[in-house]
């Protein structure tokens, strides 16, 4: 429903008379407005619609009254014409003139009700939402409009989990000014060009907030198709072609990036790279301007220039920097390579450029740097980690900071804590974690299985799964997750505010995002800026620690390093998969073999060579039919018997058929020394043959009792077999 001014509608116009201008010259010219009887009747078709607008809505103070009339006047006589029949631009110059904010509001107030004239003639006027120019507004539309769409308005926000203590009536001041801009008594109707003309002015600080809570409502109601951010005004004027870089290069850029499929965030790190070899065209090639004009041999010049470059060279604003001068890493290396090899790709495959020569072996780095690139796990310390899992499962409300007047933090706890049990617990990247949806933890139960190899029967369990959304390298998958971390992400389910759903940034679907929060999904910078800083307070832990800066990544790290080192951890490829990888090459950069798990592996492997020997054998090359051909060495005598290794009889020798005394075959060796060769066997012993292996007397006699026991047992009066005990 529009809102006009029926007093002007249907009316006639009849021109000023002379008499009527005449009066006027004479009126204004005694410098008030005190008129006579006789004066005002020849007036009164200007007068009168200005007394009773007046007095609908409500100014009753005379003062007020007599500067409008004297301000309707000065118009009249100054534009030689009616009050009906004055335009915009004449009105908006008249308001200009008066000096007095409340004289300045009631001439709009007549100007819209009387004679018709466009609210948005004086909406605009203001610089910033003021008192005045809100009470304006709330004129135009009507008291209980405003006052209806208000509160329909901070329904929709109570429900999506604003406070709405203190910021109700900048809301009923927002509500009032864009209706009455878009000339409309409800939201409903409010069009999204409406709501763009409106957020678009200047507005205050706390205005501007207000306005950015309103997007929201009426995201909800499906009025406007985003949600509207406190952009900040940029007063550092029109921004200038920058000189290092030649302009048809930057149109090229320009080009690639409204054509490119990638993502917004890729986007952006590789126009940094092709920024980098503008500068390096404009300082070393200025022939050279577009992509057209490169050959291999000027690729290859530009990698051997990479290879060489310096940290901050060749940037336009460097920052401070310990590093600076230094040569670049050879990641760093690799990186601005793969963003300029890139963007030659993308222009030859929709055609752009031609192919003129083979951009991947042109740009590829040099195979030192490829050797020299490191892999270098960051692993938060063991210490660290510790206590910032323990600070996390411990989180209270009295954790979180105060924030604004009403003494509340703006998330509830049962989002904090759950955002921080999933940075703990899930080994999600923060973009991963941000777009996790609703009920993306689901439990399942997993029967009791056999191992078919070893026999051993594993009982059945229960266990909590996540699914991760799409990522970079992956599609959507489920992982199993830690019981804490799902109970905190069900309590906060149940707790969360109904939200509308929002557009993902990577699949474009509509989402319920888990981590949404007023209409509005919970940022990546959450966990860096919020959630870690709260957790190293509560743990009273500095910032660093010695790998750098605490970042949501190293979780990503350190848990994937656990559970690699831990005594039943999970196998390489079982990380790769837990992380969410394809490529197990992109995996080795988040494991790491902890000391205590290397110095566990290398105790266990040491164990082989206290449980193996090497017994001297001699091979009979001329063995008869029937005799042996395999001679151990036992040192006193030899074994015959050629499954020596696997006999459950050694040490005992003595008393077994297969044993040869040492001087019956020693003088045959010594003649027939060619028909033996001589090679050593390994034999793995036991814990009682290795034991009496290194010297121990007692261990010795224990086994050949034992043995002796197993050849001859003793047989007691129940028949049942026994053994004498020492």
């Amino acid at each position: 429903m529009s809102i006009t001014a029926p007093s002007v509608i249907g009316k006639e116009h009849v021109p000023l008379s002379p008499k009527e201008l005449l009066l006027l010259d004479r009126v204004l010219a005694m410098g008030h407005c005190q008129l006579r009887d006789e004066d005002r009747q020849t007036l009164q078709r200007i007068i009168d619609p200005v007394t009773v607008a007046l007095r609908e809505i409500g100014y009753q103070a005379i003062s007020v009254y007599i500067a409008v009339v004297k301000a309707i006047l000065v118009g009249t006589r100054m534009h030689r014409e009616v009050p009906d029949r004055w335009t915009g631009a004449q009105w908006r110059t008249l308001s200009e003139q008066v000096v007095c904010s409340h004289v300045k509001h009631s001439l709009a107030a007549v100007a819209v009700r009387a004679y018709g004239a466009p609210m948005s003639t004086f909406l605009s006027d203001a610089s910033s939402l003021s008192r005045a120019r809100t009470a304006l507004a709330r004129q135009f539309v009507g008291r209980d409009a405003v006052q209806r769409e208000t509160n329909v308005a901070v329904q929709r926000l109570r429900a999506m989990g604003y406070a709405m203590k203190s910021r109700t009536s900048f809301i009923e001041s927002c509500v009032a000014c864009l209706l009455a801009a878009a000339e409309k008594q409800r939201l409903i109707d409010i069009t999204e060009e409406d709501f763009n003309r409106f957020i678009s002015q200047p507005m205050s600080a706390h205005m501007r907030k207000a306005a950015v809570s309103l997007s929201a409502a009426l995201y909800d109601m499906a009025v406007v198709t985003r949600r509207y951010t406190r952009t900040r005004v940029d007063n550092r004027g029109p921004q200038l072609v920058e000189p290092q870089i030649d302009a048809e290069w930057l149109a090229w850029k320009t080009r690639w990036r409204a054509m490119s499929l990638l993502s917004e965030r890729t986007k952006v790190g590789m126009s940094s790279d092709i920024m980098i070899a503008g500068r390096w065209l404009k300082r070393y090639h200025p022939d050279v301007r577009t992509p057209q004009q490169w050959s291999f041999d000027l690729a290859a010049e530009y990698v051997r220039f990479i290879d060489q470059m310096k940290v901050g060279e060749l940037l336009e604003h460097p920052r401070a920097n310990l590093r600076m001068g230094s040569p670049l890493s050879p990641n760093a290396k690799i990186a601005l390579l793969r963003g300029i090899r890139g963007f030659f790709v993308e222009l030859s495959e929709v055609e752009l450029i031609p192919r003129t020569f083979n951009f991947d072996r042109a740009f590829r780095p040099p195979k030192q740097v490829l050797r020299s690139r490191h892999r270098m796990p960051k692993p938060i310390d063991e210490g660290f980690w510790l206590k910032l899992r323990t600070a996390a499962l411990s989180l209270s409300p009295g954790d979180l900071p105060i924030s604004g007047k009403s003494g509340l933090y703006m998330y509830p706890f049962a989002l904090v804590r759950a955002l921080a049990l999933t940075w703990v617990f899930s080994g999600c990247r923060s973009n991963e974690i941000e777009r996790l949806s609703v009920v993306c933890v689901s439990l399942s139960h997993v029967p009791a299985t056999t191992d078919r190899h070893s026999g051993k029967e594993h009982s059945a369990f229960d266990q909590y799964m996540l699914r991760v959304p799409v990522s970079k390298t992956m599609k959507e998958f489920v992982k199993p997750i830690e019981s804490p971390m799902a109970e905190a992400i069900l309590a906060w389910e149940q707790a969360r505010p109904v939200q509308a759903p929002v557009a993902d940034s990577t699949t474009k679907e509509m989402v319920h995002y888990l981590f949404g929060y007023r209409g509005n999904q919970v940022g990546a910078a959450v966990c860096n800026h919020v959630v870690i800083p709260l957790l190293l307070r509560k743990s009273g832990l500095p910032k660093s620690d010695s790998r750098g800066p605490i970042t949501s990544h190293r979780a990503r790290s350190t848990l994937a390093t656990r559970l690699y080192n831990a005594r039943s951890g999970l196998t390489p490829v079982e990380i790769m998969n837990w992380l969410g990888h394809v490529d197990f090459s992109s995996t080795q950069y988040y494991l790491e073999i902890t000391p205590t798990a290397l110095m566990r592996s290398f105790h266990a492997a040491s164990k082989i060579s206290e449980t193996a020997r090497y017994v001297s054998v001699l091979f009979d090359r001329q063995a008869q039919p029937g005799s042996p051909s395999l001679l151990y060495d036992l040192g006193h005598g030899w074994c015959t018997n050629e499954a020596f290794a696997s006999c459950t009889h050694r040490m005992a020798c003595a008393k077994c058929d297969f044993y040869r005394p040492d001087k019956e075959l020693r003088a045959r060796i010594v003649q027939q020394s060619e028909r033996y060769v001589r090679f050593l066997q390994r034999v793995d012993l036991t814990e009682e043959e290795r034991a009496a292996v290194a010297a121990d007397d007692a261990a010795a006699r224990k086994l050949v009792h034992s043995i002796d026991n197993r050849e001859h047992p003793r047989t007691g009066d129940s028949g049942v077999s026994t053994v004498d005990r020492p």
